[in-house]
């Protein structure tokens, strides 16, 4: 965790410590073992599906490895810059930031969660592509339009400077030019196994 000398956290209430301390380790004994648990439930249900069924868990770890990815980039790049940002700013003098352990928790989910849940969007345009929803032309058709929309987004995300505006907007518009690249490939397999 990225504690700041200057920003001591504080606790308010007596368990407030150690209640926090639990609830960390379960979120993160559920997200380190969640693909181990994945792989013995795959282990179990294998049997039971067709060959095309069978190529399932590929996507999946790149699903985990995207989320990961993308929590990671959350915690080492964006939350430094937004929990210095926050913690530095005051609306005046007299007003002085005490956050709580708490609320020092709460956000590090906040700058992690989404930008791991942002970066799962070649795998959303997978599935929109290959159902036909969306297609390679129409990505391409709306490139402009998807950039200034990504960094509205991260403007609205992320503290209001703009180096952390920049740090979430380039990842994401990178994966949203990857996965025109996806929705490309999905449309020809499409027209091959249509042919």
């Amino acid at each position: 965790m990225f504690f700041s000398p200057e920003l001591p956290l504080i606790t308010r209430e007596l368990g407030e410590q150690f209640f926090i301390g639990i609830s960390v380790s379960i979120y993160m004994g559920f997200i380190v073992s969640f693909p181990y648990v994945f792989f013995e439930f795959w282990k179990f249900i294998k049997p039971g599906l067709h060959e095309n069924e069978k190529r399932l868990p590929a996507a999946w770890y790149f699903h985990f490895f995207l989320f990961t990815l993308g929590v990671l980039f959350g915690y080492y790049i964006i939350s430094p810059f937004a929990i210095s940002w926050l913690g530095g700013y005051t609306v005046g003098v007299e007003a002085v930031n005490s956050p709580t352990l708490a609320s020092y928790v709460n956000y590090l989910t906040m700058f992690t969660i989404p930008t791991g849940l942002a970066f799962e969007l070649p795998i959303v345009v997978y599935f929109l592509a290959r159902t036909g929803i969306v297609g390679p032309n129409i990505m391409k058709k709306y490139r402009r339009e998807a950039f200034l929309v990504i960094f509205i987004v991260a403007a609205v995300i992320t503290p209001p400077d703009a180096l952390t505006q920049i740090l979430v907007g380039i990842p994401v518009y990178i994966l949203y030019e990857i996965s025109i690249i996806i929705a490309e490939r999905v449309v020809k397999e499409n027209a091959l196994r249509n042919q």
